[in-house]
Parts: structure tokens; sequence; C-alpha cells
């Protein structure tokens, strides 16, 4: 019996967290975060000077986010002189910051990957799996949630659906991406217990 309370109990939480997360529309939670080389990162340094942040929820274990290294690779040249900051995430509490700076290198990620050591930054934006994509305008307001791509082979194969890049390219035009919010898949974060 105790068992099931403390499960419901956890789950409270958990729905409460996701509960707070921004909708499309909204202002996103700031953050000071710590890449992998240690330099600090202020997500409020963006206001009004980049034209679009994209952060994405990164794993070095996950198959699926790792299937997506390139991908991400591509859409950060795509737009890094376009006005786009351009944040990995990770969030694992299972991957230490070693282990997320080995594999950044082995990925060839260019943009900074930002550790969140206590999932704060997850659980603000009611972030689950890697890979998942949020974006922001030039406010700081939330834009687009959801997939990468419609593609969950995303090694080789051309995606259909370019969600994030779509809605990369919307938001730099001042528009409202569509959709704004798709469904994502890959491996759920693993959080500190």
């Amino acid at each position: 019996m105790l068992k099931r309370l403390a499960a419901v109990g956890l789950l409270g939480l958990a729905t409460a967290a996701l509960a707070e997360a921004p909708k499309i529309g909204e202002p996103a939670p700031g953050f000071v975060l710590t890449d992998l080389d240690g330099k600090s990162h202020d997500l409020a340094a963006a206001k009004d000077t980049a034209k679009a942040v994209l952060l994405v929820w990164v794993s070095v274990q996950c198959p699926v986010s790792n299937d997506y290294n390139d991908r991400l690779n591509a859409l950060y040249e795509r737009f890094k002189d376009q006005g786009v900051v351009f944040y990995g995430l990770n969030s694992n509490a299972t991957e230490s910051v070693e282990a997320a700076r080995q594999h950044a290198l082995e990925s060839g990620f260019a943009f900074p990957v930002l550790k969140d050591p206590d999932n704060k930054i997850a659980d603000a934006y009611g972030a689950t799996k890697t890979p998942e994509v949020y974006i922001l305008d030039s406010s700081l307001c939330l834009r687009y949630h959801g997939a990468v791509d419609n593609s969950r082979k995303a090694a080789g194969v051309e995606p259909e659906k370019e969600y994030t890049r779509r809605a990369v390219e919307a938001v730099l035009a001042g528009q409202q991406p569509d959709p704004a919010e798709t469904a994502f898949f890959g491996c759920s974060i693993k959080r500190r217990q």
C-alpha cells in the first residue's frame, strides 16, 4: 500500500512539473547552465539579440538521439550565421560530464552542449525525451515544441517533414510555425531519484 501511495505521489509531482511547462506563445523558462568545457551560458543573454533559439535535448546512450547527431549538426550549420542560438542540453542523470564531453567530440557537435545535472531545466520545460526540440523567438517565447522531423531512423533517411528546419525558418521570418507542436519520440530522460 505504501509503495502504491509513493508511486501515486511521484506521478503527481511529475504531472505538476509538466503542467507548469510553457505553452506555445508563452515565455520560456530562463536558465544559466555550464557547457561541457565549463563555460557559463545564460539564456537571457539571447533576448533581443538572437533571432531564434533552438534547444534540443540529447543523450550519450540513446540510439534514437544518436541517429540524429548528423542531422543536428546540419541544422546548426544551416542556421549558425542567421542569428540562431543553438544549444544541446544533456539532462540525463546517468551520463557524466566527461561522458557527455566525449560524446559531443565524437559526434562532431560544433554547438555548445549544456549539462543540466539536477534535471531542473528539463523539468521547467517539461522535456521528457531525447531528442526533443524547443524553439524560441527573439523575445524568448516558445514557438515550437516537438520532433526534429518525422523520420524514426534519421541516419541516412530523408524525412518527409523537417519540422525543426521549417519551424526555425518561420520564426526567422517573424511567423508562427505550423505545426507549432508535433509528436516526438526517443528515449526517456533519466532523472535523479
